[in-house]
C-alpha cells in the first residue's frame, strides 16, 4: 500500500506542478520577449487591475491632451497673464502728462461799487528733462520681466504635467506587476495549503506562504495608493480635478536619454525665461536710475489768468511761470536709492546663474544615478533574476526544493523589475527637468520666479519663503507653496 501511495502522491504533485507550471512558464516567457524588444505594452496588458473610464468617456490620457488643459485651467498663468497687465497699467499711468487746471477768480474791492473783478485761470505743469520718455522706457522693461515671467511659469506648468503624467505611468506599470504577484502568490499559497492538507510539506511551508501572501498583498495597496495620489496630484497641476480616470497613453521604458553638461548649461545659459526675466529688471532699474536723475530736474508751473473790472469795464491778462529751487532737495535720496537698487539687479543676474549651475548639477547628479541605475538593472540586474527564476523551476521539477522556493524567486524577479521601472521613471523625470530649463513648481505663485539654490538638506521650501520677498513685490506672503 506505501508504494501505491507514494506513486499517487507523486503523480497528483506532478500534474500540480504541470498545470501551475504551464501557466506560470508562459507568463516569464512572456515577460521575456517583451524586455527583449524593449516594451512593456504586452506584458502589462493582460489581466489589468486599474479602473477603466466609462464607454462614452477617453480610454486613455495623453501628454499633449493633459499639457493643453493645463494652458486653458492652471490658475497660477491666469495670475501671470494678470502681472502683464498690471505692468502695462503702472507703464500707461507713469507716462501720462500732469492734467491741466482750471478755475474761476472773483476779485471784491472793500469799498462798495468800487472795483469787482471776475476772470478765469489755465494752468499747466510742464515736464522737464525728457521724464515722460525715461518712465516709459524704465516701465517697458518691467512689462518685458512680466512676459519672461509668464514664459517661465508656462515652462513650469507643461513640465510639472509631464513629470506628474510620468509619476502616474510608472505606478500604473508597478502596479500591474505587483498584481500579477499577487495572484502568484494567492495561487501558490493554495498549492501549499493543499500539500499540507496532504502531509507532503511541514506546516512552516504554510506559514511562509501566508506572510509571503500578506506581504505582497501589503506593497499591492500601497501601490494602488500611490497609483491614487499621483493621479489627483496630476489633475492638481492641470487645474481639472474632476476629470474621469484613463489610463495613461505612452512608454516608459525606451532609448535612454543622453545628456551632456556642456549643452545642457549651454541651452540653459541662453534660454532660460529667469536669467531673461532677471536682465529685464536690471535694465528697469537702469532707465530708473536715469529717471530719478532728471527728477533732479524741477518741473516747470505755468498759470495764465484772465480777469474783467465789471465796474471800471477793462480787461486784464496775467501770466505767471514758476519753479521750485532745487537747493535743499534735489531728489538725492531717491538716485541714491536707485543707484543701490542698479548694483543689486545687476548682482541678481550673475546669482540667478550660479543658482541654475548649482540646480543642473544636483539634477546631473540624479541623471547619472539614475543612468548608471538602468543600465545596471538592464544588463546585469534583470538577467540574473531571470536565470534565478529559471534554475529554481528547474530545481523544483527535480524535486530538489519546494514550490515557495519558486515563488520566491518570482518575487525576485518581478521586484526588480519594478526597481528598474521606477529607475526609468526617475530618469525620465530628470531629463525631463533638465530639457525643461530645470523649471517647475507649476502650482507656486508665479511671483516666484527667482532660481533657487539647491539645499542639501532638502529643505528647499524653508529657501524659497527666505527669498520671496525681494523688493519687486509689497504683496505679503502667500498662505501655500507647492513642494
Amino acid at each position: 500500500m506505501r508504494p501505491r501511495a507514494d506513486r499517487e502522491s507523486k503523480s497528483f504533485l506532478s500534474a500540480l506542478f504541470r498545470i501551475q507550471e504551464s501557466a506560470f512558464l508562459g507568463w516569464i516567457i512572456a515577460t521575456s520577449m517583451v524586455l527583449v524588444a524593449g516594451s512593456w505594452s504586452q506584458v502589462l496588458a493582460d489581466d489589468d487591475p486599474l479602473p477603466r473610464p466609462a464607454a462614452d468617456s477617453m480610454a486613455t490620457w495623453k501628454l499633449e491632451s493633459l499639457q493643453d488643459l493645463a494652458l486653458r485651467n492652471n490658475p497660477t498663468l491666469i495670475q501671470a497673464a494678470a502681472a502683464v497687465d498690471m505692468a502695462r497699467g503702472v507703464q500707461r499711468q507713469a507716462t501720462l502728462y500732469p492734467n491741466p487746471q482750471l478755475g474761476y477768480i472773483r476779485t471784491d474791492g472793500d469799498r462798495s461799487g468800487a472795483t469787482r473783478t471776475t476772470g478765469a485761470f489755465f494752468g499747466q505743469e510742464i515736464v522737464t528733462g525728457k521724464k515722460i520718455e525715461k518712465a516709459r522706457r524704465a516701465e517697458g522693461w518691467e512689462v518685458e520681466r512680466g512676459n519672461w515671467n509668464y514664459q517661465a511659469q508656462t515652462k513650469r506648468v507643461m513640465n510639472d504635467v509631464q513629470l506628474r503624467y510620468l509619476d502616474v505611468l510608472g505606478a500604473q506599470e508597478s502596479l500591474r506587476l505587483t498584481d500579477k504577484l499577487l495572484r502568484t502568490a494567492q495561487r501558490g499559497f493554495e498549492v501549499t495549503e493543499k500539500q499540507y492538507a496532504g502531509k507532503q510539506v511541514p506546516k512552516t511551508d504554510v506559514l511562509q506562504a501566508r506572510i509571503q501572501l500578506k506581504t505582497v498583498g501589503l506593497s499591492q495597496r500601497e501601490t494602488q495608493a500611490r497609483l491614487d495620489a499621483a493621479w489627483k496630484q496630476l489633475l492638481n497641476v492641470v487645474g481639472c480635478y474632476d476629470l474621469a480616470w484613463a489610463p495613461m497613453d505612452g512608454e516608459l521604458i525606451g532609448e535612454i536619454p543622453n545628456l551632456d553638461w556642456d549643452s545642457s548649461w549651454e541651452a540653459l545659459v541662453t534660454g532660460s525665461p529667469l536669467i531673461k526675466a532677471a536682465e529685464a529688471r536690471a535694465q528697469h532699474f537702469q532707465n530708473q536710475f536715469r529717471l530719478e536723475q532728471a527728477n533732479a530736474l524741477p518741473n516747470v508751473n505755468v498759470q495764465i489768468v484772465a480777469e474783467r473790472d465789471q465796474v471800471q469795464q477793462f480787461s486784464t491778462v496775467s501770466t505767471l511761470v514758476s519753479m521750485p529751487i532745487p537747493l535743499i532737495n534735489r531728489n538725492q535720496g531717491n538716485i541714491y536709492r536707485a543707484a543701490a537698487e542698479t548694483r543689486e539687479a545687476t548682482s541678481e543676474i550673475e546669482r540667478t546663474r550660479l543658482a541654475l549651475r548649482d540646480l543642473l548639477a544636483e539634477s546631473f547628479r540624479r541623471y547619472h544615478v539614475a543612468r548608471a541605475q538602468v543600465e545596471e538593472l538592464r544588463a546585469e540586474i534583470l538577467p540574473d533574476a531571470e536565470e534565478s527564476l529559471k534554475l529554481a523551476i528547474a530545481s523544483y521539477r527535480s524535486g530538489e526544493v519546494s514550490y515557495l522556493q519558486v515563488l520566491t524567486a518570482q518575487k525576485t524577479y518581478v521586484e526588480t523589475n519594478v526597481a528598474y521601472i521606477d529607475a526609468w521613471m526617475e530618469l525620465r523625470k530628470v531629463s525631463t527637468e533638465i530639457d525643461g530649463l530645470l523649471l517647475t513648481g507649476g502650482l507656486n505663485p508665479a511671483e516666484l520666479g527667482t532660481a533657487l539654490q539647491n539645499q542639501p538638506g532638502g529643505n528647499q521650501r524653508r529657501s524659497i519663503l527666505n527669498q520671496l520677498q525681494e523688493g519687486q513685490s509689497g504683496r505679503p506672503l502667500p498662505a501655500a507653496l507647492q513642494k
